[in-house]
């Protein structure tokens, strides 16, 4: 339908949406003396029910203001409410679900349906049935419903069954009483009381971590079972029930009078043995202990018990053989192991071998077939490790391209080797610092390092270190950049070439004034 205000008087109008997907785009006014039943569709508008709606499917979008009834028939999915629902004086609510805040007061009361927003029942309000999934505040009464969300109580509860916190206050001349329900998420009190009588269901961890189950309270009730909490967890132990006192509790029995639950833990980590690696073969008596949490009861080997020293170890002599070792405590657990103890070592005996570049060497040891100690004696008195039987590699060294020389400013290729293995090699430094890897190259056997002849050609005048890095350390050597000298004599000769011109010049210009002066003499002596 389009939007409009639809006005149902004296009417029983079903609403349902065949095809799927049909609407009511208005608000709907329901007379007194009108039934509405709404099986599926949608209305997106405002109701005012001031009759009985019969909320068995579908969804209302807007808010609803209940002046009489909403009920449920049974079997049927519920009408979905997505927003507000107010309920004024003397009103039912009886299904439906609503997943929006609901305000239920002045004398009305909500029987049954499922809240999954926050209900206030508030002035006079009253609550008998119904599962509540959000918040409830209730300022008058309640007296059935689940209750799995937080209940904020300010008047009277008596009755009902409550999975999550009570918060009993007093606040605003208003004084929570609890006088009956169960309430397996416990109850807080913040200034109200409970009635006589009660009963409380406590839990002990003993000695487990984590968060310790609340305490149920069953009041005015005999008929209601505690609500068993998840298994607790202990390292080293297996949870094996909640126990009051010595029997193991049954929480299928009614609670009838106040009960602190203990748990009770059985040991289930075996003991342990030092000193003793199962499978492993022992050339000489060897010493061993045992630990438990719980105690040991026995140490045994091949079914003989073993009797500790005054320290508290227990040994397996030399040449007994194959023995099996197995300890048990208190709880039952037990622990195995088996060796093998010869009479003295099987030695085998590895010649002395000199370091290289490329191997690492050894010392002469002895070594047992056996047990796997070494020996630095052929007696096999004087025990060592593994690794202080190993000799270094040697340090590499320049084989090649030591005491080279260039002239400043020369493009010319500088050549090095080092005896280390190639794929041992890391990096070049010159004179300290590592070098960048574009103004050289690397090649193999072993590992020969070229300075590119344009690098070489920046290089300052003076003596230079190169270094060749590899994973056995460095081989470095020193070359020299010699300074470029200017060429003298190809001065001076340039300097005596001008003056010797010049005196050229000078020579001739005497020899032109001597000849005018002789030609000047003779031409007077003519005249006389």
């Amino acid at each position: 339908m389009n939007k409009a205000c639809l006005s149902i008087i004296a009417e029983n109008i079903i609403l349902k949406d065949s095809a799927g997907g049909g609407k009511i785009n208005g608000d709907i006014f329901l007379d007194s003396q009108c039934t509405f039943t709404l099986e599926s569709g949608e209305v997106n508008g405002d109701i005012s029910n001031h009759g009985t709606f019969y909320a068995d499917g579908g969804t209302v979008l807007k808010n609803v203001q209940n002046y009489s009834t909403i009920t449920q028939r049974t079997g049927t999915a519920g009408t979905v409410f997505n927003d507000f629902v107010g309920s004024s004086e003397y009103t039912i609510i009886s299904g439906g679900v609503f997943n929006a805040q609901v305000l239920n007061t002045g004398n009305s009361c909500i029987t049954n349906g499922v809240f999954n927003g926050q209900v206030n029942n508030g002035g006079s309000g009253y609550i008998s049935g119904g599962v509540f999934n959000g918040q409830v505040k209730n300022y008058n009464s309640i007296s059935g419903g689940v209750f799995n969300g937080q209940v904020e109580n300010n008047n009277s509860i008596s009755g009902g069954v409550f999975y999550d916190k009570v918060l009993n206050k007093s606040e605003n001349n208003y004084i929570g009483n609890i006088s009956g329900g169960v309430f397996y998420g416990g109850i807080e009190h913040n200034g109200g009381t409970i009635t006589d009588p009660y009963h409380t269901v406590s839990f002990d961890l003993n000695g487990a971590s984590g968060t310790v189950p609340v305490t149920q309270y069953f009041v005015n009730t005999n008929t209601a079972q505690a609500l068993e909490p998840d298994d607790p967890v202990k390292e080293g132990y297996e949870f094996a029930g909640w126990y009051n006192g010595e029997t193991k509790y049954n929480f299928t029995e009614n609670v009838t009078g106040s009960i602190a639950l203990k748990a009770e833990w059985k040991n289930v980590e075996a003991p342990v043995i030092t000193g003793l690696e199962d499978g492993k073969t022992y050339c000489d008596t060897v010493q061993f202990e045992v630990s438990d949490n719980v105690g040991v009861t026995s140490v045994t080997a091949n079914g003989v018990e073993l009797i500790p020293d005054s320290n508290g170890k227990y040994s397996l002599e030399k040449g007994k053989g194959t023995l099996t070792v197995v300890v048990k405590d208190k709880a039952g657990n037990e622990k195995k192991v088996t060796v093998t103890v010869n009479d003295g070592h099987s030695l085998e005996h590895f010649d002395a071998k000199e370091a290289s570049v490329s191997d690492t060497g050894n010392i002469e040891y002895w070594q047992c077939k056996d047990c796997d100690h070494y020996f630095s004696d052929e007696n096999g008195t004087k025990e060592i490790t593994l690794k202080d039987t190993v000799i270094s590699k040697k340090a590499p060294e320049i084989i090649n391209g030591k005491g080279q020389s260039v002239t400043q400013g020369t493009k010319k290729e500088l050549s090095f080797t080092s005896n280390a293995a190639f794929n041992e090699f890391k990096y070049v430094k010159l004179d300290g610092k590592e070098l960048n890897s574009k103004n050289y190259t690397v090649k193999e056997g072993s590992i020969i390092v070229t300075l590119n002849k344009d690098f070489v050609s920046t290089l300052k005048a003076g003596k230079h270190t190169i270094s060749i890095v590899s994973e056995t350390g460095e081989a470095s050597t020193e070359f020299e950049v010699i300074k470029k000298e200017v060429d003298k004599d190809s001065s001076n000769k340039t300097n005596t070439g001008i003056i010797g011109n010049a005196g050229l010049w000078i020579s001739m210009m005497v020899s032109s004034l001597d000849a005018l002066l002789i030609g000047f003499i003779l031409k007077r002596k003519n005249r006389k």
